[in-house]
C-alpha cells in the first residue's frame, strides 16, 4: 500500500488536502512564510531619539522602521554610509506618529555595525543597526551595458547607438 491509501483508508483524507498538509509542514519546517526576525528600528515617543541606541537583524533580513503611535513628529532611518550609488546604503520613508515602513538596502548589508540617523532631525537622533550573521545578505542588483557600435561616424550615420544591457 502506498501513502495515499494509507493516508485516505487511515483518516478519509483526500490526496489534495492531504498534500496540502505535507506542504505545509514543509514550509514550517523550513521558517518559510515567518515573520521577520529583525527587530524594528523604532523612535520614541518624545522627540527626538530611537527606543535604543542599537538595533538587531540578521543578514539578509529586510528592516522595518516603526514610528509610534503616541510619537510628536515626522521622523526616518538613513543610514550614515553611502553605498556605491553614492545614495546612503538604506533609508526609510518620513513617518508620521502610528507609522511604519520597510527599510529598503539593509537586505543588502553584510554582518557589521552600521550608522544611522533620521534626516529630518540631523545625527542628534542617531543609531547603529548591527547586522549578524545568522543570514545571507541578498546579493545587490547589477546591471552590464555594453556599446556594440563604438564607432561614432557609424552612429552618426545609423542615428543609433546599439547597446547590450
Amino acid at each position: 500500500m502506498n501513502w495515499h491509501d494509507a493516508l485516505v483508508r487511515d483518516s478519509g483524507v483526500t490526496l489534495k488536502s492531504g498534500l496540502a498538509m505535507i506542504v505545509g509542514c514543509i514550509l514550517l519546517g523550513t521558517g518559510a512564510g515567518s515573520a521577520s526576525a529583525a527587530e524594528p528600528i523604532t523612535a520614541s515617543a518624545s522627540c527626538c531619539s530611537y527606543t535604543a541606541t542599537s538595533f538587531t537583524q540578521a543578514a539578509g533580513e529586510t528592516g522595518t522602521f516603526v514610528n509610534p503611535a503616541d510619537a510628536d513628529a515626522f521622523h526616518n532611518v538613513t543610514a550614515k554610509d553611502l553605498g556605491p550609488d553614492k545614495k546612503p546604503l538604506f533609508a526609510s520613508s518620513s513617518e508620521p506618529a502610528g507609522g511604519s515602513s520597510p527599510i529598503p538596502g539593509t537586505q543588502y548589508l553584510d554582518p557589521g555595525t552600521y550608522g544611522f540617523y533620521c534626516t529630518i532631525h540631523t545625527t542628534a537622533m542617531s543609531g547603529q543597526l548591527v547586522v549578524d550573521s545568522s543570514g545571507t545578505a541578498v546579493p545587490r542588483p547589477a546591471i552590464k551595458l555594453g556599446v556594440l557600435n563604438q564607432k561614432l561616424k557609424a552612429v552618426r550615420n545609423q542615428g543609433k547607438l546599439k547597446v547590450k544591457v
